[in-house]
């Protein structure tokens, strides 16, 4: 995690602004886990004799194999898990058809399956969990054991790569301990405190805390550090309001972008007024205002040069799953064409998403309302 380790020379050490400076030693800011386990694909690789950072070539096939198996294969599983969750819930074959093309295809986690970042494995370990919960049956056998210390590593490994989305794992974590017995509940915070100690250990190792970097501002303000004077995105300071409205329905809107999640939010808002799953809507809707809330207020940058509103992408399956669920209640003509449309619209975001994953200013709504910066 060191970025500028003594007596050896980083090539990459200029080329990232995400370290912070700790008794005078440069961090990588980015929570552990996942770099962990990248540098253990990589010592596998190296140790085998395939690739080596040192040769320029291999790098970017290095990122290739990465993005892969840390990318691309979680995605995939989570298609899997999803498509558990959806019957899980006796939804009609063709809107459990659909809610797959949402998810997988009409969604910002659709956008960025292609590269490299920490929201897709996050999210796909909350689908992963998601899938063991709607798809496991809560009788006292070895099986069902098993499985739940699986979804209780897929929560640690959520919430110790994307740090924020922790939230959305207390959601359902919380459903497990209302739904299995006491033994599967243990077995699986047992698997959750896996990946939640080696982050406690890591950080422990370099700053003597368990907390992530980020709950110390001062150790981004070093004398040469990036953060103390940004510029473009990252310089940004919009007025609250207009925040607001950019995040949500102007130009990285969330909800104009992808009108898969706002029908979401909709049906999960009509889940509580009918008290339809009431405990499980409210939930959902609790997790995603805490976090919005977080996001509006304490950042100003949009998600940096990306996409859309990237740190939404965790919306997706739980947002989709309230959608599906209405529908297969309601499968009026008119609701039916609302939600097909919305789809469209959404896959065509995520699609362009594909092309300018790491961008600024690329995103379809800024032709009506102009550029961010």
């Amino acid at each position: 995690w060191q970025i500028d380790p003594e007596g050896l020379e980083n090539p990459f050490a200029n080329r990232t602004v995400d370290k912070v400076r700790v008794d005078g030693t440069l961090y990588s800011s980015k929570p552990p886990v996942m770099p962990l386990m990248m540098t253990g694909m990589y010592a596998v690789l190296r140790g085998a004799g395939v690739l080596d950072l040192d040769a320029e070539p291999d790098r970017m096939t290095l990122l290739k194999i990465q993005t892969l198996l840390l990318i691309t294969l979680p995605f995939g599983i989570s298609g899997i898990a999803f498509l558990v969750t959806l019957r899980s819930f006796g939804l009609d074959d063709r809107v459990v058809s659909l809610g797959l093309l949402a998810l997988l295809w009409g969604t910002e986690y659709a956008g960025y399956a292609g590269t490299l970042n920490n929201h897709v494995p996050a999210t796909a370990a909350l689908i992963t969990a998601l899938g063991v919960y709607g798809g496991v049956g809560a009788e006292k056998n070895v099986q069902t054991g098993i499985l739940c210390l699986v979804a209780g590593i897929a929560l640690g490994l959520a919430m110790t790569i994307d740090l924020p989305i922790t939230i959305f794992a207390v959601v359902l974590a919380g459903a497990f301990v209302l739904k299995f017995p006491p033994r599967n509940v243990v077995l699986g915070v047992f698997g959750a405190l896996i990946p939640i100690g080696v982050h406690c250990v890591v950080m422990m190792k370099l700053h003597g805390s368990p907390l992530p970097f980020q709950m110390n501002d001062s150790y981004y303000q070093y004398q040469e550090s990036y953060w103390r004077d940004p510029y473009g995105i990252d310089g940004l300071n919009h007025p609250l309001g207009l925040y607001l409205f950019n995040m949500t329905v102007g130009r990285v809107g969330v909800f104009l972008m992808y009108p898969v999640i706002a029908l979401g939010l909709v049906a999960l808002l009509r889940q509580v007024v009918k008290r339809e799953q009431a405990p499980w809507a409210a939930s959902v809707l609790g997790a995603f205002g805490i976090l919005f809330l977080y996001y509006w207020l304490t950042t100003n940058n949009y998600g940096g040069a990306s996409f859309g509103f990237r740190w939404m992408i965790v919306l997706g399956p739980f947002f989709v799953l309230g959608l599906m669920q209405q529908l297969d209640e309601n499968k009026s003509p008119i609701r039916l064409g609302i939600t097909f449309l919305a789809v469209v619209i959404s896959m065509l975001s995520a699609l362009q998403c594909r092309f300018n994953v790491w961008s600024v200013n690329q995103e379809w709504p800024q032709w009506i309302f102009g550029p961010l910066v």
